[in-house]
């Protein structure tokens, strides 16, 4: 159901092939499943649903800071269901992550600057900063297959075994669906943990 809903979201916004892959350092955004015109969104402080672009994202959209990140896996090259990933905001230079009880936001502090190839300056701090990792499976894509452009996706954060979720209106973390990775039919099931991982082209 969901995927169907996003074939038609796109029709007509963005010229591009479904074949392509995501690469680690790559430009994205997080579009929510859920209501047709909504991403996470991290600007001013607490991370939860912004409503720029409206749909999808071109050149014309420039000014969407809130909805832009760059996502990082633990190895470099392509983004595979199961990897390891790390979410940077540009625009204040924090990382999106969930170290507390309550909502995720922007982290401050660690792990610091993005390097060009898997973000984290070193591979102790894939370890040490456990409030910005997660792990990111796609719909339809078995662990260790690379996802393509607009697929939909969820975050797990491994340090509680909850998931990523837009539900309640801020970003915080819910159980559904459960240990990874999400069996068939979970998708549909856990609307409130679903994102399409879309390409940013500007």
């Amino acid at each position: 159901m969901h995927f169907l809903l996003v074939v038609v979201f796109l029709c007509g916004h963005v010229a591009t092939s479904f074949s392509n892959t995501f690469h680690s350092g790559q430009k994205v955004g997080l579009k929510y499943v859920r209501e047709r015109e909504t991403w996470l969104n991290c600007h001013p402080a607490v991370c939860g649903r912004g409503y720029c672009p409206k749909q999808f994202f071109h050149p014309g959209k420039s000014g969407c800071i809130g909805e832009i990140f760059h996502i990082y896996n633990e190895n470099g090259g392509e983004i595979r269901s199961g990897d390891r990933i790390g979410l940077y905001y540009p625009h204040s230079g924090r990382w999106f992550g969930c170290p507390t009880a309550n909502h995720c936001t922007k982290n401050p502090n660690c792990p610091g600057s993005p390097n060009s190839r898997t973000g984290f300056q070193s591979a102790d701090k894939w370890d040490e900063c456990w409030g910005e990792i997660f792990q990111v499976y796609a719909d339809r894509r078995g662990v260790g297959e690379p996802i393509k452009e607009f697929d939909p996706i969820m975050l797990y954060y491994e340090r509680e075994g909850n998931w990523v979720s837009l539900a309640g209106g801020n970003t915080d973390k819910r159980g559904c669906p459960g240990a990874p990775p999400p069996s068939d039919g979970k998708f549909e099931d856990c609307w409130g943990e679903v994102f399409v991982l879309t390409p940013i082209m500007f």
